[in-house]
Protein backbone atom coordinates (compact mmCIF):
# COMPACT_ATOMS: atom_id res chain seq x y z
CA UNK A 1 0.00 0.00 0.00
CA UNK A 2 1.17 3.20 -0.88
CA UNK A 3 1.67 6.09 1.70
CA UNK A 4 2.08 9.77 -0.35
CA UNK A 5 1.70 12.71 1.20
CA UNK A 6 0.00 15.94 0.15
CA UNK A 7 1.25 19.64 0.95
CA UNK A 8 -1.55 22.11 2.62
CA UNK A 9 -1.37 23.26 -1.05
CA UNK A 10 -2.33 19.79 -2.50
CA UNK A 11 1.10 19.45 -3.73
CA UNK A 12 2.06 15.82 -4.11
CA UNK A 13 5.29 15.34 -2.64
CA UNK A 14 7.65 12.13 -2.53
CA UNK A 15 8.68 10.63 0.98
CA UNK A 16 11.90 9.06 -0.25
CA UNK A 17 15.17 10.64 0.68
CA UNK A 18 15.60 13.99 -1.05
CA UNK A 19 19.88 13.63 -1.57
CA UNK A 20 20.35 17.14 -3.57
CA UNK A 21 18.02 19.99 -2.37
CA UNK A 22 16.15 19.35 0.44
CA UNK A 23 18.41 21.58 2.89
CA UNK A 24 19.82 24.34 0.38
CA UNK A 25 18.84 27.66 1.14
CA UNK A 26 19.68 31.51 -0.15
CA UNK A 27 22.30 33.64 1.86
CA UNK A 28 21.14 36.78 0.72
CA UNK A 29 23.18 39.36 0.23
CA UNK A 30 26.63 36.83 1.13
CA UNK A 31 26.58 34.60 -1.88
CA UNK A 32 25.45 33.91 -5.43
CA UNK A 33 23.05 31.17 -6.43
CA UNK A 34 25.49 29.90 -8.97
CA UNK A 35 27.48 26.68 -8.30
CA UNK A 36 31.07 26.07 -9.26
CA UNK A 37 32.44 23.31 -10.65
CA UNK A 38 34.66 21.23 -8.70
CA UNK A 39 36.96 19.40 -11.09
CA UNK A 40 39.43 17.61 -8.41
CA UNK A 41 39.89 14.02 -8.37
CA UNK A 42 36.55 12.07 -7.44
CA UNK A 43 38.44 9.29 -5.77
CA UNK A 44 36.04 6.13 -5.43
CA UNK A 45 33.04 5.55 -7.51
CA UNK A 46 30.39 3.52 -5.57
CA UNK A 47 27.29 1.98 -7.57
CA UNK A 48 24.35 2.59 -7.68
CA UNK A 49 22.86 -0.37 -5.80
CA UNK A 50 25.21 -0.35 -3.50
CA UNK A 51 24.25 3.50 -2.53
CA UNK A 52 20.60 2.33 -2.69
CA UNK A 53 21.57 -0.76 -0.02
CA UNK A 54 23.25 1.59 2.20
CA UNK A 55 20.73 4.64 2.48
CA UNK A 56 17.80 1.95 3.01
CA UNK A 57 19.68 0.19 5.74
CA UNK A 58 20.51 3.71 7.07
CA UNK A 59 17.18 4.78 7.27
CA UNK A 60 15.01 1.37 8.53
CA UNK A 61 12.89 2.15 10.49
CA UNK A 62 12.47 5.39 10.30
CA UNK A 63 9.02 6.91 9.89
CA UNK A 64 5.82 8.66 10.83
CA UNK A 65 3.96 6.11 11.48
CA UNK A 66 6.14 5.26 14.62
CA UNK A 67 5.28 8.74 16.31
CA UNK A 68 3.06 9.12 18.94
CA UNK A 69 1.11 11.88 19.74
CA UNK A 70 3.34 14.39 22.40
CA UNK A 71 6.89 13.84 20.29
CA UNK A 72 8.74 16.38 19.19
CA UNK A 73 11.68 17.54 17.73
CA UNK A 74 13.91 20.93 17.78
CA UNK A 75 16.70 21.37 15.16
CA UNK A 76 18.86 24.01 14.48
CA UNK A 77 19.70 25.01 11.13
CA UNK A 78 23.53 26.21 10.69
CA UNK A 79 25.88 27.07 8.06
CA UNK A 80 29.74 27.95 7.71
CA UNK A 81 31.38 29.52 4.87
CA UNK A 82 34.90 28.39 4.33
CA UNK A 83 37.01 28.11 8.02
CA UNK A 84 34.46 30.92 9.80
CA UNK A 85 32.47 30.35 12.91
CA UNK A 86 29.19 28.45 12.42
CA UNK A 87 26.12 30.77 11.62
CA UNK A 88 23.31 29.59 12.96
CA UNK A 89 19.85 30.66 10.57
CA UNK A 90 17.21 28.80 12.26
CA UNK A 91 15.34 26.98 15.16
CA UNK A 92 12.83 24.72 14.07
CA UNK A 93 10.50 22.87 16.86
CA UNK A 94 7.61 20.42 15.66
CA UNK A 95 5.52 19.05 17.81
CA UNK A 96 2.92 16.02 17.01
CA UNK A 97 -0.67 17.40 17.90
CA UNK A 98 -3.12 14.52 16.82
CA UNK A 99 -2.73 11.95 14.19
CA UNK A 100 -6.20 11.71 12.42
CA UNK A 101 -7.53 8.58 10.98
CA UNK A 102 -9.64 8.25 7.88
CA UNK A 103 -10.83 5.52 5.59
CA UNK A 104 -8.29 6.26 2.82
CA UNK A 105 -5.94 8.70 4.25
CA UNK A 106 -4.35 9.47 7.78
CA UNK A 107 -3.31 13.19 8.65
CA UNK A 108 -0.75 14.46 11.20
CA UNK A 109 -1.04 17.45 12.53
CA UNK A 110 2.11 19.17 13.88
CA UNK A 111 2.35 22.70 15.63
CA UNK A 112 5.57 24.50 14.24
CA UNK A 113 7.46 27.00 15.83
CA UNK A 114 10.21 28.22 13.49
CA UNK A 115 12.54 31.00 14.88
CA UNK A 116 14.74 33.12 12.08
CA UNK A 117 18.08 34.87 13.04
CA UNK A 118 20.32 37.27 11.27
CA UNK A 119 24.10 36.23 10.71
CA UNK A 120 24.70 38.53 13.67
CA UNK A 121 22.77 36.22 15.78
CA UNK A 122 19.88 38.94 16.45
CA UNK A 123 16.29 37.56 15.80
CA UNK A 124 14.81 38.62 12.61
CA UNK A 125 11.37 36.46 12.61
CA UNK A 126 8.86 34.14 14.37
CA UNK A 127 6.35 32.02 12.90
CA UNK A 128 3.93 29.50 14.97
CA UNK A 129 1.59 27.40 13.19
CA UNK A 130 -0.14 24.37 12.60
CA UNK A 131 1.15 21.80 10.04
CA UNK A 132 -1.15 19.10 8.64
CA UNK A 133 0.31 16.26 6.78
CA UNK A 134 -2.09 14.63 5.00
CA UNK A 135 -1.01 11.25 3.93
CA UNK A 136 -3.12 9.37 1.35
CA UNK A 137 -3.46 5.55 1.72
CA UNK A 138 -4.80 4.63 -1.10
CA UNK A 139 -2.21 2.31 -3.77
CA UNK A 140 0.23 5.05 -5.19
CA UNK A 141 2.72 4.73 -7.95
CA UNK A 142 5.43 4.72 -7.29
CA UNK A 143 8.11 7.48 -6.63
CA UNK A 144 11.07 7.73 -9.46
CA UNK A 145 14.09 6.56 -8.68
CA UNK A 146 16.88 9.35 -6.92
CA UNK A 147 19.56 6.78 -9.34
CA UNK A 148 19.95 8.55 -12.26
CA UNK A 149 20.91 6.34 -14.85
CA UNK A 150 22.98 8.33 -16.82
CA UNK A 151 20.99 7.84 -20.57
CA UNK A 152 20.76 11.47 -21.41
CA UNK A 153 17.80 13.04 -19.85
CA UNK A 154 18.01 16.30 -18.79
CA UNK A 155 16.62 17.85 -15.61
CA UNK A 156 17.08 19.41 -12.28
CA UNK A 157 16.13 19.61 -8.76
CA UNK A 158 14.24 22.79 -8.42
CA UNK A 159 17.78 24.52 -8.09
CA UNK A 160 18.55 25.79 -11.51
CA UNK A 161 21.18 23.29 -11.91
CA UNK A 162 20.57 20.86 -14.61
CA UNK A 163 22.45 17.73 -15.27
CA UNK A 164 21.95 14.48 -17.10
CA UNK A 165 23.68 12.07 -14.87
CA UNK A 166 24.47 11.58 -11.15
CA UNK A 167 27.09 9.40 -9.93
CA UNK A 168 28.24 8.68 -6.23
CA UNK A 169 31.39 8.43 -5.01
CA UNK A 170 33.29 7.77 -1.68
CA UNK A 171 31.00 6.30 0.48
CA UNK A 172 31.00 5.58 4.24
CA UNK A 173 28.39 3.99 5.85
CA UNK A 174 28.52 2.64 9.74
CA UNK A 175 26.75 2.36 13.01
CA UNK A 176 27.47 4.51 16.05
CA UNK A 177 26.64 6.16 18.59
CA UNK A 178 26.85 10.18 19.39
CA UNK A 179 25.98 12.12 22.73
CA UNK A 180 22.48 12.95 23.17
CA UNK A 181 21.58 16.88 22.99
CA UNK A 182 22.28 18.81 26.39
CA UNK A 183 18.53 19.58 26.68
CA UNK A 184 18.05 15.51 26.01
CA UNK A 185 20.88 15.02 28.97
CA UNK A 186 18.61 16.99 31.34
CA UNK A 187 15.49 14.48 31.18
CA UNK A 188 14.85 11.73 33.21
CA UNK A 189 16.92 9.07 32.58
CA UNK A 190 17.85 10.58 29.22
CA UNK A 191 14.80 9.28 27.98
CA UNK A 192 15.90 5.93 28.17
CA UNK A 193 19.54 6.12 26.07
CA UNK A 194 22.58 3.75 27.88
CA UNK A 195 25.30 6.53 28.46
CA UNK A 196 23.09 9.65 27.48
CA UNK A 197 24.18 8.46 23.67
CA UNK A 198 21.97 7.53 20.62
CA UNK A 199 22.40 4.90 18.45
CA UNK A 200 22.51 5.54 14.83
CA UNK A 201 23.71 4.85 11.32
CA UNK A 202 26.75 7.27 9.68
CA UNK A 203 26.78 7.76 6.18
CA UNK A 204 29.27 9.49 3.96
CA UNK A 205 29.14 10.02 0.31
CA UNK A 206 29.63 12.56 -2.61
CA UNK A 207 26.91 13.42 -5.10
CA UNK A 208 28.21 14.63 -8.31
CA UNK A 209 26.43 15.76 -11.47
CA UNK A 210 27.09 15.66 -14.78
CA UNK A 211 25.79 17.17 -18.18
CA UNK A 212 27.14 16.41 -21.55
CA UNK A 213 29.78 14.91 -19.79
CA UNK A 214 31.20 17.86 -18.05
CA UNK A 215 30.93 17.76 -13.68
CA UNK A 216 28.54 20.87 -13.05
CA UNK A 217 28.06 20.17 -9.11
CA UNK A 218 29.23 18.47 -6.46
CA UNK A 219 27.48 17.91 -2.92
CA UNK A 220 29.09 16.17 0.50
CA UNK A 221 26.14 14.65 2.43
CA UNK A 222 27.04 13.60 6.14
CA UNK A 223 24.33 12.20 8.28
CA UNK A 224 24.03 9.96 11.43
CA UNK A 225 20.07 8.88 10.45
CA UNK A 226 18.41 7.08 13.96
CA UNK A 227 15.16 5.26 14.45
CA UNK A 228 15.37 6.45 17.95
CA UNK A 229 14.25 10.10 17.14
CA UNK A 230 10.64 11.16 15.91
CA UNK A 231 10.21 11.58 12.49
CA UNK A 232 8.87 14.89 12.27
CA UNK A 233 11.43 16.56 9.97
CA UNK A 234 9.27 17.99 7.42
CA UNK A 235 9.74 21.66 6.26
CA UNK A 236 7.08 23.93 4.61
CA UNK A 237 8.28 25.34 1.08
CA UNK A 238 7.53 28.81 0.21
CA UNK A 239 5.57 27.16 -2.95
CA UNK A 240 3.58 25.27 -0.82
CA UNK A 241 5.36 21.97 -1.53
CA UNK A 242 7.29 20.01 1.49
CA UNK A 243 10.85 18.74 1.94
CA UNK A 244 11.26 16.35 4.19
CA UNK A 245 14.57 14.56 5.51
CA UNK A 246 14.47 11.56 7.73
CA UNK A 247 15.44 11.76 11.62
CA UNK A 248 18.66 12.61 12.30
CA UNK A 249 20.90 13.81 14.73
CA UNK A 250 22.65 15.84 12.17
CA UNK A 251 22.21 15.65 8.40
CA UNK A 252 24.77 18.61 6.73
CA UNK A 253 25.44 19.25 3.14
CA UNK A 254 28.75 21.03 1.71
CA UNK A 255 29.37 22.30 -1.90
CA UNK A 256 31.59 25.18 -3.40
CA UNK A 257 29.68 28.21 -4.45
CA UNK A 258 30.78 31.37 -5.84
CA UNK A 259 29.21 34.59 -4.86
CA UNK A 260 30.94 38.09 -3.85
CA UNK A 261 32.12 41.02 -5.36
CA UNK A 262 35.31 39.40 -6.88
CA UNK A 263 32.73 36.08 -7.83
CA UNK A 264 35.46 34.28 -5.46
CA UNK A 265 34.64 30.22 -4.43
CA UNK A 266 33.57 29.93 -1.69
CA UNK A 267 32.83 26.36 0.65
CA UNK A 268 29.40 26.24 2.37
CA UNK A 269 28.14 23.35 4.74
CA UNK A 270 24.73 23.47 6.07
CA UNK A 271 23.52 21.24 8.63
CA UNK A 272 20.71 20.72 10.49
CA UNK A 273 21.52 19.35 14.21
CA UNK A 274 19.29 17.72 16.92
CA UNK A 275 18.90 20.13 19.94
CA UNK A 276 15.86 18.61 21.92
CA UNK A 277 13.59 15.86 21.66
CA UNK A 278 10.89 13.64 23.53
CA UNK A 279 9.09 10.69 22.79
CA UNK A 280 6.43 8.39 24.40
CA UNK A 281 3.70 11.47 23.88
CA UNK A 282 4.43 13.19 27.16
CA UNK A 283 6.80 16.59 28.46
CA UNK A 284 7.81 18.71 25.82
CA UNK A 285 10.96 20.14 23.81
CA UNK A 286 12.94 23.69 23.95
CA UNK A 287 11.79 26.05 23.19
CA UNK A 288 8.63 26.47 24.91
CA UNK A 289 5.49 27.77 22.35
CA UNK A 290 5.17 31.26 23.30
Amino acid sequence: MGFGLKSPTGKAVSLRFVLFCALVFSLAGCLGDSVKPHNGALGTEVPDTTMAAALAHATDGISIQNAKVGDCVTYELNYRINADPVIMSQILKHKLLSITQATNSVTYNLFEDLYEYMPSGAPSNQVHRQLPLDFSLAPAPAPSSPWHNCAGQVTDDGDGIKYDCVRYYNLEADDALVDAPEAVKQKPNCLGFANCQIPVHHVKYDAVKFLNGQQVNKVTIEANFSSAIPDLLYILNSDGSISYTEASTSFCTATIVTGGPDNSNYLLRQCYVLQDMNTGGTGDCSPATP
